[in-house]
């Protein structure tokens, strides 16, 4: 039992060794930070992209429906319906009068 002690610990030597983990570390290091890293900031540059695009297009919508639905400040929504049923009342009016 010594024995496969002594060569499981030499195997641990053997395979910890520079040239062996220097090739390991260099092709992790060098597939993390060279491909999938630039990948990454890629596909998220692309998508802050396309973020800003639907961000502008819902700013500019809402000012654009916003613009056109904003009451007049000094007109309350009483008044105005108010002012639109005379109105339709001056219509019916003028038609059962025959005015114009």
């Amino acid at each position: 039992e010594a024995f496969s002690v002594y060569e499981l610990l030499n195997e641990v030597v053997e395979n910890t060794k520079c040239e062996k983990i220097n090739s390991l570390y260099v092709d992790a290091v060098h597939e993390s930070l060279c491909t999938d890293i630039n990948r990454s900031l890629d596909i998220l540059m692309a998508d802050l992209l396309l973020f800003n695009v639907f961000i502008v297009l819902a700013i500019v919508f809402y000012k654009l429906y916003a613009s056109h639905s904003i009451p007049n400040p000094n007109e309350t929504f009483i008044q105005r319906r108010i002012e639109i049923r005379n109105s339709i009342s001056k219509k019916k009016a003028s038609v059962t009068t025959g005015t114009t």
